[in-house]
């Protein structure tokens, strides 16, 4: 299936998630993982941190470790004990993906009028 984003090697993890991950309240946890996409899409990841009564926090966005690496993470902090968890989620920016194609094409005189076309209908949606 083409546009998939795809998410692996997440941790910290213990014993393949056999096991839970331990830490102290208040102690900033990282969570890593490697996120990548079939094509040239620029894609967002963020880490959901779910609290034992199964509350989620907003999405703590996740950024490459170093450019092109396919390896992000982000920091979560747990603030009361209890059996936290946490997901990640992963996306496509159609956004990022424009702008990133337009600091590329307009600059170098390439298909102008087609870009702002892109990102116009992008605007609409």
């Amino acid at each position: 299936m083409i546009g998939r984003v795809t998410i692996f090697d997440v941790a910290p993890n213990v014993s393949g998630g056999e096991f839970p991950v331990k830490a102290i309240v208040g102690d900033e946890i990282r969570v890593s993982a490697t996120i990548f996409s079939e094509g040239n899409e620029v894609i967002g990841a963020g880490v959901v941190l779910v609290d034992p009564s199964g509350v989620e926090s907003p999405v703590h966005l996740m950024h490459e470790m170093w450019p092109g690496s396919d390896r992000w993470s982000a920091a979560i902090t747990p603030n009361f004990v209890g059996d936290w968890q946490y997901f990640i989620e992963a996306w496509r920016d159609p956004i990022a993906t424009w702008i990133q194609i337009a600091n590329i094409k307009i600059p170098a005189g390439i298909d102008i009028e087609l870009v702002f076309e892109d990102g116009a209908r992008l605007f609409e949606e």
